[in-house]
């Protein structure tokens, strides 16, 4: 396999002051679409520097247009939907232009409408500017589900630098995500996301970049994680570059904006024949040897809908819909800041 560039867009959003603040007096559609564009324009910018450098790929971060900042806003109805559906047209059409202008993949992260559904959506453009493929975000964040639609497959896609599989943010924490796109074929995961680390308890930070590296080596794929910067450098995450052996081949500043560019000569099948495991089983390849020693048919639990360890929470349940998330805001706003203060991810 030839070297392959690859660029990952390590930037925060346009600060939404002013008339761009929900809370403000003057907000309105005009203003939240004008914020939107910002956005869109600052990560356009960085995509063309992906293609100056010549990059066979460049990512960018979960929700670049940060249209999700009103997913929790009910005080303007409709607006969020409506922003989405004027700005999924707009990314479609520069996206697809710069793909074609610098003959390069772009791997670009929004909220899109597809069939009057809103859905967390990661694109993937050709070299001509076409669509290759799109993921639909499977795990939603909680709050993410009451005005977005969540995806059901985990697809993946054939390209001339390797067979690319996507899963965003919040899917992190199920390994099936990743476990279902590398048994069907993918030799790279795009990991596009605002969080990092989301199983909270106040454990420390480090353990968002043990997820990215266990990802990357327990399923045998290159990772390409993309993270916005919300939060600064407080939260430990950043962009970076895996290889499929778990080790980190590039990555970004913490708290610093920039186009993050690395060139690998991927090897997919992970040929090493003096590997002791490969030598006595009698096969050269490391993913080849993980995948034939699977045992699939003592894995049904995975695919309970009520295993065992639900038992344990008889009286829980998700609460999804618009009606739980407005609901859920007004019993926010009322609780004093201290209180807040306590919340984490």
């Amino acid at each position: 396999m030839s070297k392959i560039k690859i660029s990952v867009i390590h930037s925060g959003y346009v600060k939404a002051l002013g008339k761009y603040n929900p809370g403000n007096p003057d907000f309105c559609e005009a203003a939240f679409n004008e914020y939107i564009d910002l956005n869109i324009e600052k990560i356009c910018d960085f995509v063309e520097q992906a293609g100056q450098v010549k990059s066979d790929i460049v990512c960018t971060h979960e929700d670049f247009t940060n249209a999700g900042m009103l997913v929790r806003n009910f005080d303007h109805p409709g607006l969020f939907e409506s922003a989405v559906a004027r700005s999924c047209k707009i990314i479609r059409a520069r996206m697809s232009e710069l793909a074609k202008q610098f003959n390069m993949l772009i791997a670009a992260n929004n909220m899109e409408t597809i069939e009057g559904l809103v859905y967390n959506v990661s694109t993937l453009y050709g070299r001509d500017g076409g669509v290759i493929g799109q993921y639909r975000k499977v795990h939603l964040a909680d709050s993410e589900n009451w005005k977005v639609t969540p995806g059901n497959t985990f697809d993946v896609f054939k390209t001339d630098i390797g067979n690319i599989g996507f899963y965003i943010c919040y899917d992190s924490i199920f390994p099936e995500a990743a476990r279902s796109l590398s048994l069907n074929g993918a030799e790279i995961l795009i990991h596009q996301t605002q969080g990092w680390s989301c199983i909270g308890g106040g454990i420390d930070q480090d353990v968002g970049e043990a997820f990215q590296r266990i990802r990357a080596v327990e399923n045998s794929v290159y990772l390409i994680v993309a993270k916005n910067m919300q939060g600064g450098g407080s939260d430990g995450g950043r962009s970076m570059v895996v290889d499929n052996y778990g080790c980190i081949v590039a990555e970004s500043s913490k708290s610093e904006e920039g186009l993050l560019t690395v060139e690998i000569e991927p090897d997919f099948k992970m040929h090493d024949p003096y590997h002791h495991n490969n030598f006595f089983a009698g096969v050269p390849y490391c993913k080849a040897r993980h995948n034939l020693a699977r045992k699939p048919w003592l894995y049904g639990t995975l695919t309970e809908s009520n295993p065992k360890v639900l038992s344990e929470f008889p009286d829980c349940e998700l609460h999804y819909s618009a009606a739980d998330g407005e609901k859920a805001m007004a019993e926010w706003d009322k609780k004093p800041e201290e209180e807040k203060s306590k919340f984490h991810w």
